[in-house]
């Protein structure tokens, strides 16, 4: 990018909605680096309370804000300076050609924006970007406490029932009939059926009827 500077107000956002301007930043990129001066009258914020500074960058709907710095409230408001590689926005992958504007945020949660593209500012749409190592770790997290969810919820099931495997032709032994009601006949006064006639229990052998 070639030298340039220029200057943008800054604005207090208050549930998404801007308010009051609260001063502005000179940006100036120069000799592949960039830098940004900062003049805010913010005299109700406490002496030494922390601001961070993000820069914005927009990805498909949604914003980014990239850490870039931090800066301190003094008696009568904010002076601060940051500064990065004009190719290196913090040590995201962006550069500042892709950069769009600023949020800056202070300990209580006050949040100050200012834009210098043409699109909405929809803070509520804003996350903050992350190094892929610290999301990769919070990736895994996620997965890990989740197999760990199912195990816990595998061992509170029921234990399969076993099945003993009953070899081919023979009854399971609650269906089969007693050994001796197997091989016994029938007994003395019993009729035996055979076909549709009923025959006497049986004589001994030689006996006429």
């Amino acid at each position: 990018m070639a030298y340039r500077r220029f200057v943008s107000y800054i604005y207090e956002y208050s549930s998404g909605k801007k308010g009051e301007n609260r001063g502005f930043v000179r940006v100036e990129v120069k000799n592949g680096i960039c830098r940004m001066g900062f003049g805010l009258e913010i005299v109700d914020l406490p002496e030494k309370c922390r601001i961070r500074v993000l820069g914005i960058v927009r990805e498909n709907r949604k914003l980014l804000g990239i850490p870039l710095g931090e800066m301190t409230a003094g008696s009568g408001g904010i002076r601060g300076q940051v500064r990065f590689p004009e190719q290196q926005v913090g040590s995201s992958p962006y550069h500042m050609e892709q950069m769009g504007g600023l949020l800056l945020v202070s300990e209580g949660g006050r949040q100050f924006a200012t834009q210098w593209d043409d699109e909405p500012l929809r803070l509520e749409w804003l996350d903050e970007w992350k190094p892929k190592q610290e999301r990769d770790s919070k990736k895994n997290h996620v997965e890990n406490h989740m197999e760990h969810h199912t195990e816990n919820r595998e061992e509170k099931k029921e234990p399969a029932k076993q099945f003993r495997e009953i070899p081919e032709g023979r009854q399971p032994e609650s269906v089969r009939e007693p050994e001796e009601q197997q091989t016994k006949g029938p007994g003395p006064g019993r009729e035996r059926k055979t076909g549709s006639r009923a025959v006497e229990g049986s004589r001994p052998p030689g006996q006429r009827a």
